[in-house]
């Protein structure tokens, strides 16, 4: 069943989780190390969609993300 959303913060929360789900996938071990976390911690937290700003900045060259992908996040494109 397609999941419904009330607001637009809520389908962009998901979206967001989405794609730091995506980026991570793989990579929990370098996570891990840039986060200073253990690999479980890093899988509840991306799990949960608990990752901050600061946890994004930190992991920046483990994700390779450029601008599109900021913008995307944010709202401001369409992702292609």
């Amino acid at each position: 069943m397609p999941r419904t959303y009330l607001t637009s913060a809520e389908r962009q929360q998901t979206r967001i989780q989405k794609m730091i789900a995506g980026w991570a996938s793989g990579k929990t071990e370098q996570l891990a190390k840039a986060w200073e976390l253990t690999p479980q911690a890093v899988n509840a937290r991306i799990r949960t969609g608990n990752v901050t700003l600061l946890d994004l900045w930190k992991a920046r060259e483990v994700f390779q993300f450029d601008l599109k992908d900021i913008e995307y996040l944010i709202g401001g494109g369409e992702k292609k």
